[in-house]
């Protein structure tokens, strides 16, 4: 699910809004990059995204990476990935394969019909119905598994099956909250949902402004199901690359593959929010938030005043990100 613009009519996504009554929702949640390929590497491995360069399409690299579904696979869970569109596309396929999915679906599961119900693929409503009937299948007590689904219809050029926003940007927004929502009220009515968790989280935000618009990348992420114990806001601050090492340590899991993720329940976790897009940083913590051009060495603004901490904080994760990658086959 898309983050959805924080401006737009709360109407666009009654459904989600309505869960994150029922869970747990990290209300200062920011993706760390801007693009499907980076912020899904950011989010299953736990890693740091790059101003200017797809870490999954570097596969030798990233094929050393952790990953939530390969952690989880050596504790005895089954991993699973669907996706309606071209699942090798951008390296997907190889990095999720290399690092722990043992069984991929993507528009060739689908009949020619439903493959083409979208630009990109099939559309998130019948997607998400096949979903539900796959998880469906499952024994309640049998297996663990780990399923992830990846929707595509809340993505350019916003043409869905489904009209009731006037604007289509909006609409397409709506029919994804419609579709991944139906599916959680599905798993609802099963055996599955007393032990199951849903986790919510976007690769990354929509652009209607600019990229330096902090808002960009500030998206939601909501935890669901049965095996929460009560719903409740964490207002820390994080970022998607975090979801590895506060999952994990939540199932009693070592996090220490994952050096570059923080377990944000910790009491003694850093709360900071570190972001890339093409040409620039955005770095942001208790005392403000800076966004930093990296081509033209100046800051692009600093609320509410500036601060030469953060940008050297800023700075400092840029180049030890790009140390730690350099440095990874060595």
């Amino acid at each position: 699910v898309h983050a959805v613009d924080p401006k737009s009519d709360p109407n666009v996504t009654p459904n989600l809004n309505r869960l994150a009554h029922e869970g747990i929702v990290f209300t200062e949640c920011y993706a760390n990059s801007y693009r499907t390929d980076r912020g899904t590497v950011c989010t299953f491995s736990g890693y740091p995204s790059f101003p200017n360069l797809s870490v999954m399409k570097l596969a030798a690299k990233a094929s050393k990476l952790p990953s939530i579904a390969g952690t989880l696979r050596e504790a005895g869970y089954d991993t699973e990935f669907l996706y309606g569109g071209d699942i090798t596309f951008m390296g997907t396929s190889g990095y999720l394969v290399s690092n722990g999915f043992t069984e991929l679906y993507g528009d060739k599961e689908f009949s020619i019909a439903d493959a083409r119900s979208s630009k990109w693929g099939v559309a998130d409503g019948i997607a998400a119905q096949r979903v539900e009937e796959m998880l469906r299948s499952k024994p309640a007590d049998g297996k663990p598994w780990f399923f992830t689904f990846q929707t595509l219809s809340s993505h350019e050029p916003f043409e869905v099956p489904y009209h009731r926003l006037a604007d289509p940007v909006q609409n397409a927004f709506a029919y994804t909250d419609s579709c991944v929502t139906a599916l959680v009220d599905g798993l609802k009515q099963t055996p599955l949902w007393d032990n199951l968790l849903v986790i919510l989280v976007p690769d990354h935000g929509f652009l209607t402004t600019s990229y330096e618009d902090p808002e960009f990348f500030h998206s939601p992420l909501l935890w669901l199901g049965g095996a929460i114990r009560a719903p409740r806001r964490v207002s820390y601050l994080m970022n998607q690359s975090d979801l590895c090492a506060t999952l994990l340590a939540q199932l009693g899991i070592s996090t220490t593959d994952y050096p570059y993720s923080r377990n944000v329940m910790h009491p003694d976790c850093p709360r900071f929010v570190y972001s890339t897009f093409p040409s620039g940083i955005m770095y942001a913590d208790s005392t403000g938030t800076t966004v930093y051009d990296i081509t033209s060495d100046k800051v692009i603004s600093s609320s509410p005043s500036p601060s030469e901490r953060r940008l050297f904080l800023a700075k400092r994760l840029l180049q030890q990100s790009y140390s730690a990658l350099d440095n990874m086959e060595k």
